[in-house]
């Protein structure tokens, strides 16, 4: 069993971005899936939304333009998403403009049970 060190490998992480995005951009199809599977994990812990923010930057990065494009179409700033993705936590009506410029829409369905 390997020891634990403490350290975090960060060009591990990195890889792992590297390697989510390249899925992404091979296989656009993913896209709508991994949304969806991230925004029905959404409750109100802020490492929740985190993450939904985590995944929204893969799907930037993986389209034509990424950040600068989104930016464009949404017309926030590139500085803007950058925090965003960052610290996570927009508004409704910003993360609404962010699907809608990576071409998804936010749906709501009843939760049975």
């Amino acid at each position: 069993m390997a020891e634990r060190t403490g350290k975090i490998d960060i060009k591990s992480m990195q890889d792992m971005d590297d390697f989510i995005i390249e899925q992404l951009k091979e296989n656009p199809g993913l896209i709508p899936d991994l949304l969806r599977d991230t925004l029905q994990d959404l409750n109100s812990e802020d490492d929740n939304f985190k993450s939904l923010m985590k995944t929204i930057f893969y799907i930037t990065k993986s389209k034509d333009g990424g950040v600068s494009e989104l930016a464009r179409k949404t017309g926030l700033t590139r500085q803007s998403l950058y925090r965003m993705f960052k610290k996570g936590n927009p508004t409704l009506k910003t993360l609404v403009s962010i699907l809608n410029g990576l071409g998804v829409r936010l749906e709501i369905k009843a939760i049975h049970g």
